[in-house]
């Protein structure tokens, strides 16, 4: 975790640590999870879907990420731009 490797001196070595710790925390219990969730549901669902298809729209791959991931997807909360 490279943003943890090097805080400003400003930031008390109990401050440094406590704040490591809370990131990897929150790593392990719920980025690493998540994104082991989407890769099953890519290998899974999205790969099965699109065999055999020219191309699956970004509507029904909004769709089958909604069944397969519920509440915790959702599309209109992303930040990335085309």
């Amino acid at each position: 975790m490279a943003p943890t490797k090097k805080f400003p001196a400003s930031i008390s070595v109990e401050d440094q640590k406590r704040l490591t710790d809370g990131i990897a925390q929150v790593v392990n219990s719920e980025v690493l999870p998540a994104y082991r969730h989407f890769a099953d549901f890519i290998a899974k669902d999205y790969g099965q879907c699109s065999r055999g298809r020219p191309q699956l729209t970004i509507l029904e791959l909004r769709h089958r990420a909604e069944q397969q991931l519920g509440p915790r997807f959702d599309i209109k909360a992303s930040t990335l731009k085309p």
